[in-house]
């Protein structure tokens, strides 16, 4: 049995093995608690990394901006071995138009093996790296076409009803038109810089992501609630709290489904003690996945603890009130009982109270199924879709090549936003990773061996270079989430590096190619125009 402990933040390595079984070896062997470390070195060589990629891209556009055609080869570097290689290879393939409508698409992708440090589950896990590609290009047809980039974006956007690439057609919670409109509502709304010697620059980006598993992974949600002998209610739930909240939001849609004060919900989870498999933190899935299991069981409790204050006190079903941990009628308001009695009762008696909830994705389908022929009438790739804008502002000094991002203005479609203070987070900390991931975070390989080998050397952005967050949520409800929820975990990272390089271009003419736009690159791109 393991019990898992809130940690700290995974973004995809924890899907890998690195020390868990050697050290699950020594301990057997042992019978003593065994306790492994690494040095920042072995960690840096040790854990999987986010796929470099080399992408050419072509894309057709008609004279008044509409997407025609699009044609992409993506070479893709795994490593030295495969761990999710070949599903981040379909994911990024499947994500390559962004979250476009264009009739007529061709993408060729390949994964290699190579001699360098393993490749594997990132955030974003490979939508990143085609948002940039297909955000970039999205600008230079704006620019060669005479177009605003917002409105290149929303002539193409993709809506309620639109197809992928792949063939899936979209459900009602399409919100990426919504969050167009907002980030250029909030970017007007941001008071004027001067340059001081330096180029100021705008740029934009929009992307789309998964919610869940998908792509034909088996992919379910499984909790349970039980009335605890103080009157609480328990809530189990094998979702693993790694720093993105799911703790909380479980106990926000247990006290919302039962009518009961946040207070009086308490949280069991990442436990492999019991039957409450609900798969991994990853793939933007928490919320949705174990959020609608987390609901069922909270709704399946509240049935049988009706159910007996009904038989209990000879009161038709319909005619009872539960809220507050209260139980009374709802035509003449009188009081039965507590939940509070309830649990002392069943205490003394023996009883138990436990209602389970499971829920279970409906069946997706790899590409494969749409490239075979006629699809099947079930086909989709995902469960659901999660959109998002982002716009930057960035001061450039063309001498130096330095780069200061002033403001990024970020709105996303989340379905429903279960806790908004989390989500204003959760796009902060996203925001801070792609302007990493836009101009200083590298890791360097020679000869099999990481020269990356301190932190320092990774190039992770301070605090000091934080930038202005102007963050936003619009809500279209997906009919199939808790509470028409879908998830945030991924998708606010994906925009921000593509929206900086674009800003950059917009300050100074030139277009990066290459991430990051480390000092260097920049000085180099300027001397090209």
């Amino acid at each position: 049995q393991v019990v898992q402990i809130p940690g700290g933040g995974a973004f995809g390595a924890k899907n890998d093995i690195t020390l868990q079984i050697l050290l699950a070896m020594g301990a057997l062997a042992t019978g003593r608690p065994v306790k492994m470390v690494l040095d920042r070195g072995e960690s840096l060589r040790t854990h999987v990394k986010k796929h470099a990629m080399s992408m050419r891209y072509k894309t057709g556009a008609t004279r008044d901006g509409t997407l025609v055609a699009m044609q992409a080869e993506l070479l893709i570097d795994t490593g030295a071995y495969g761990s999710w290689g070949i599903e981040v290879t379909e994911q990024a393939t499947v994500f390559s138009t962004g979250p476009y409508e264009i009739p007529n698409v061709r993408v060729d992708s390949t994964a290699v093996y190579t001699n360098n440090v393993p490749c594997g589950a990132m955030r974003g896990f490979g939508i990143n790296q085609v948002t940039f590609a297909m955000e970039a290009q999205m600008d230079a047809l704006a620019e060669k076409l005479g177009l605003d980039p917002f409105a290149i974006r929303r002539i193409n956007a993709m809506r309620p009803g639109s197809t992928t690439s792949t063939g899936q057609v979209l459900g009602p919670s399409v919100g990426l038109l919504q969050t167009l409109d907002q980030v250029e509502k909030d970017l007007a709304s941001l008071p004027p810089v001067e340059g001081n010697g330096r180029k100021i620059g705008i740029g934009l980006a929009s992307c789309f992501k998964n919610v869940g598993l998908g792509l034909g992974a088996e992919d379910v949600g499984r909790a349970i609630a039980e009335l605890l002998p103080d009157g609480k209610i328990l809530i189990r739930a094998a979702g693993c709290e790694i720093g993105q909240g799911f703790m909380t939001i479980a106990a926000q849609m247990a006290a919302q489904t039962l009518n009961l004060p946040y207070d009086l919900v308490e949280i069991h989870h990442g436990d492999t003690g019991g039957p409450l498999d609900s798969g991994p933190t990853c793939a933007s899935r928490t919320t949705f996945i174990a959020g609608n299991a987390v609901v069922k069981a909270s709704r399946r409790l509240g049935d049988l603890l009706t159910d007996y204050v009904a038989e209990e006190h000879e009161v038709p079903y319909d005619r009872l009130s539960f809220a507050g941990g209260v139980f009374s009628d709802t035509k003449t308001g009188e009081q039965y009982t507590t939940l509070a009695d309830l649990a002392r009762q069943a205490e003394e008696s023996g009883q138990r109270y436990v209602g389970h909830g499971e829920y279970v994705v409906p069946k997706t389908y790899t590409t494969a199924a749409a490239l075979a022929g006629e699809k099947p009438e079930d086909y989709i790739n995902y469960i659901t879709f999660g959109f998002g804008t982002q716009a930057a502002r960035v001061a450039v000094d063309e001498k130096t090549g330095a780069v200061e991002v002033l403001d990024v203005v970020a709105c996303h479609d989340v379905g429903k936003a279960i806790n908004p203070q989390n989500i204003k987070l959760q796009i902060e900390g996203s925001v801070m990773m792609g302007l990493g991931y836009a101009l200083s975070e590298e890791f360097k390989m020679e000869n099999g061996w990481n020269v990356t080998d301190t932190l320092g050397k990774c190039g992770v952005p301070r605090a000091r270079q934080a930038p202005n967050v102007v963050s936003s949520v619009v809500e279209v409800t997906d009919p199939n989430g808790p509470f028409g929820a879908k998830g945030l975990g991924e998708i606010a990272s994906l925009p921000t590096a593509p929206a900086i390089i674009n800003a950059i271009h917009d300050a100074t003419g030139a277009r990066i190619y290459d991430l990051p736009a480390t000092k260097s690159r920049v000085v180099e791109a300027l001397k090209k125009e």
